[in-house]
């Protein structure tokens, strides 16, 4: 029975050996995260995305977007610059993150270009060099529906078949001349494992409701804690401590959402300052969670208007404005047990023609926000609500 590894990474928000162009791409990810999370937040479903997989693809996009559009993407990306020296630090900052030796972590891009069409050669270079994205080229044109399933093949390899099917039969059409899709998968082991003979059977609380029957894991837990008047913070770590999960629970069970819409990026940095080491007695849910998003509706509401209407700007990938973003698709996997984590999400941008001393014991038996964080880097790869543990 293999070893399994863990997959939600830890919250460093001092950045020392990163260069200053890292420094500011990890800052403008894990702010693009957090107004993210503030979209896709649930107030009964789960939550689970991963933020860096998004921001990873749509900054690809952005390397051939110009004018308005440009401008817009940079903004909601919360990112400085769209020149050729900065999208190789961004790349240099991906091989960072994917670089672990006690989990697996590895991060793809792909692009998918309609054979014949007129994209400009440095903007696939680009790709190519600074992404290390594969280039396949396709026949949209003639068989759309056998291209997505090399796509969606592409993805599953990517992600050891956890996502699959990302792109639904008649997603894609004549019309579509460009598809970039990036695949993240993390595989981990805890540092403290949970003896599968303490898991016990309790109740989850959420307003108004109680669930039955869920699975607590349960183990005393060397970890970094903080807490202020609306949270308990906690970084529970995978192994060797390269990555950690870091979980927000309110103080009280009914005061979730007030919790969760005051959770933003300065509440985050201020008690991930406030970490430190101490003794917990955690009794953590086992969950499972699939989930799948469609944001091409969500991100022109965050400032991305041009880029999905008439008025889109992609001359840097072909010369002229005949191109706009039809789709964004993303989808995201995770599993919580006794022995670790394994998380996996992948997202499909489509390009379209125009037209202390004691111990403290920790109970997570109500609604929660998680995150996986890269340690080295302070990246946020990950993050999700826990509504219902019991609903997959």
């Amino acid at each position: 029975m293999p070893i399994m590894k863990k997959i939600f990474f830890a919250l460093l928000i001092i950045i020392g050996s990163l260069t200053l162009d890292a420094q500011t791409i990890v800052e403008g990810n894990n702010q693009f995260a957090f107004d993210l999370l503030s979209q896709l937040k649930d107030q009964k479903n789960n939550v689970f995305f991963s933020p860096y997989s998004i921001s990873t693809a749509l900054f690809m996009t952005a390397g051939g977007a110009r004018g308005n559009t440009e401008k817009q993407m940079i903004k909601v990306l919360h990112q400085s610059q769209n020149s050729v020296a900065y999208h190789k630090s961004f790349g240099a900052l991906i091989t960072k993150v994917g670089a672990k030796k006690n989990v697996e972590l590895s991060i793809a891009n792909s692009i998918w270009p309609q054979k014949g069409y007129h994209f400009k050669p440095e903007y696939l270079l680009l790709l190519k060099t600074a992404y290390k994205s594969q280039v396949t080229e396709c026949d949209f044109s003639k068989d759309p529906n056998g291209e997505a399933l090399k796509i969606n093949k592409w993805v599953a390899d990517k992600t050891k078949n956890k996502i699959t099917d990302i792109i639904e039969p008649g997603a894609l059409d004549a019309s579509t001349k460009l598809v970039l899709a990036n695949a993240i998968y993390f595989y981990g082991e805890w540092k403290t494992t949970f003896d599968s003979a303490k898991t016990i059977e309790a109740s989850f609380y959420r307003k108004a409701e109680e669930i039955s029957n869920v699975k607590f894991m349960n183990a005393l837990f060397a970890m970094e804690y903080a807490h202020n008047d609306m949270f308990k913070m906690i970084s529970i770590p995978y192994k060797n401590n390269e990555v950690s999960m870091l979980i927000f629970l309110p103080n009280e069970p009914d005061s979730f959402n007030t919790a969760l819409n005051n959770l933003d990026i300065r509440q985050y940095s201020a008690l991930s300052k406030q970490l430190l080491p101490q003794k917990i007695d955690l009794f953590l849910p086992k969950f499972k969670i699939e989930t799948e998003y469609m944001l091409q509706d969500l991100l022109p509401d965050m400032g991305m208007v041009d880029a999905f209407s008439g008025e889109a700007n992609f001359s840097g990938m072909t010369g002229d404005k005949s191109l706009l973003i039809s789709k964004v698709i993303h989808s995201a996997f995770i599993d919580v047990n006794e022995k670790g984590t394994e998380a996996a999400a992948a997202t499909v941008v489509v390009v379209s023609r125009n037209g202390g001393n004691h111990t403290i014991t920790i109970k997570l038996d109500h609604p929660f926000i998680f995150m996986i964080k890269d340690n080295a880097t302070g990246q946020l790869l990950f993050m999700g609500i826990m509504n219902n543990p019991k609903e997959e």
